[in-house]
């Protein structure tokens, strides 16, 4: 998941594959946030990628070619990382709201470091919290004042959203200063090759998801990384997907229609797979 969020981000995610036999979710907190380890010292994309194949391997998930991998925004760049190092274990990578590399996002600069200190100033209460959070993920104003029917327990959308958000604020510990400068080191740091991207396109299938008015992560970064994984639209294996009025957290505001991506993309991936197969033959 991303900047110091924790697995409780992915409720939507989880719930939706909840009901489906063929299907095991491997949810977690990365080092430094949540419920995790916060260790002194430097982090980097590439040092929590392998934290995730530790994990992988410790819960078993060693076959090749057995999992699908998502990454949102710092877990993208986590997830490229980890395609690096463990490639020949992934069936298929979705890339969701990330970058290749550390860009400031679609604002001034002076209001991106406004942003930064106002995200990190202690705040009075976790309901400050929450209005502070969501005013940097959600931008399309209609959608969160239109009602869901998915959910007729709200009012709104704002008002399940602020609901989900605090709760997962009150379950979720405060991360440690060094959880906080560590991951932001990583961030800050990271980079992936236009070579090692055109190398991960070759070896499995991609979706790239991106909202248009993402505030957090610009999203011409997810046009860079399409075009380099797929070789400029040559790999059919790799495909973009884009929500116009889409901001940062996409699993929440296109729930329906991002999850309905992700099935069709999975399905997908088993053609890419026996295509792949047949020729080694």
């Amino acid at each position: 998941m991303g900047l110091l969020a924790s697995m409780y981000s992915w409720r939507e995610t989880v719930k939706h594959y909840a009901n489906r036999k063929d299907t095991t979710v491997l949810v977690f907190d990365n080092r430094g946030a949540g419920k995790s380890d916060a260790p002194l010292g430097r982090y980097t994309t590439t040092m929590l990628a392998e934290d995730t194949l530790e994990l992988l391997d410790h819960v078993g998930w060693t076959k090749s070619r057995s999992v699908h991998v998502n990454g949102v925004s710092m877990g993208g760049m986590i997830a490229m990382q980890l395609a690096l190092v463990a490639g020949e274990r992934i069936k298929s990578l979705c890339l969701t709201s990330t970058c290749a590399k550390h860009q400031n996002p679609p604002r001034t600069r002076l209001e991106s470091i406004a942003g930064w200190i106002d995200w990190f100033r202690p705040k009075p209460t976790n309901e400050r919290k929450v209005e502070v959070l969501m005013g940097r993920l959600f931008t399309d104003e209609a959608w969160l004042d239109s009602k869901n029917p998915a959910y007729p327990e709200f009012r709104t959308n704002r008002e399940r959203v602020f609901q989900i958000m605090l709760y997962r604020v009150t379950q979720s510990k405060t991360p440690r200063v060094s959880g906080q400068v560590g991951q932001i080191a990583a961030c800050l740091t990271h980079h992936c090759s236009q070579e090692n991207l055109a190398k991960i396109g070759q070896q499995m299938p991609v979706l790239v998801i991106v909202g248009r008015q993402d505030m957090l992560i610009d999203p011409a970064c997810s046009d860079v990384l399409y075009k380099q994984v797929s070789l400029e639209g040559q790999r059919s294996h790799v495909r973009l997907v884009s929500y116009e009025k889409g901001g940062h957290a996409l699993m929440v505001e296109e729930e329906e229609a991002y999850h309905k991506e992700l099935d069709n993309f999975e399905a997908q991936s088993e053609t890419f797979e026996a295509k792949a197969h047949d020729d080694r033959k």
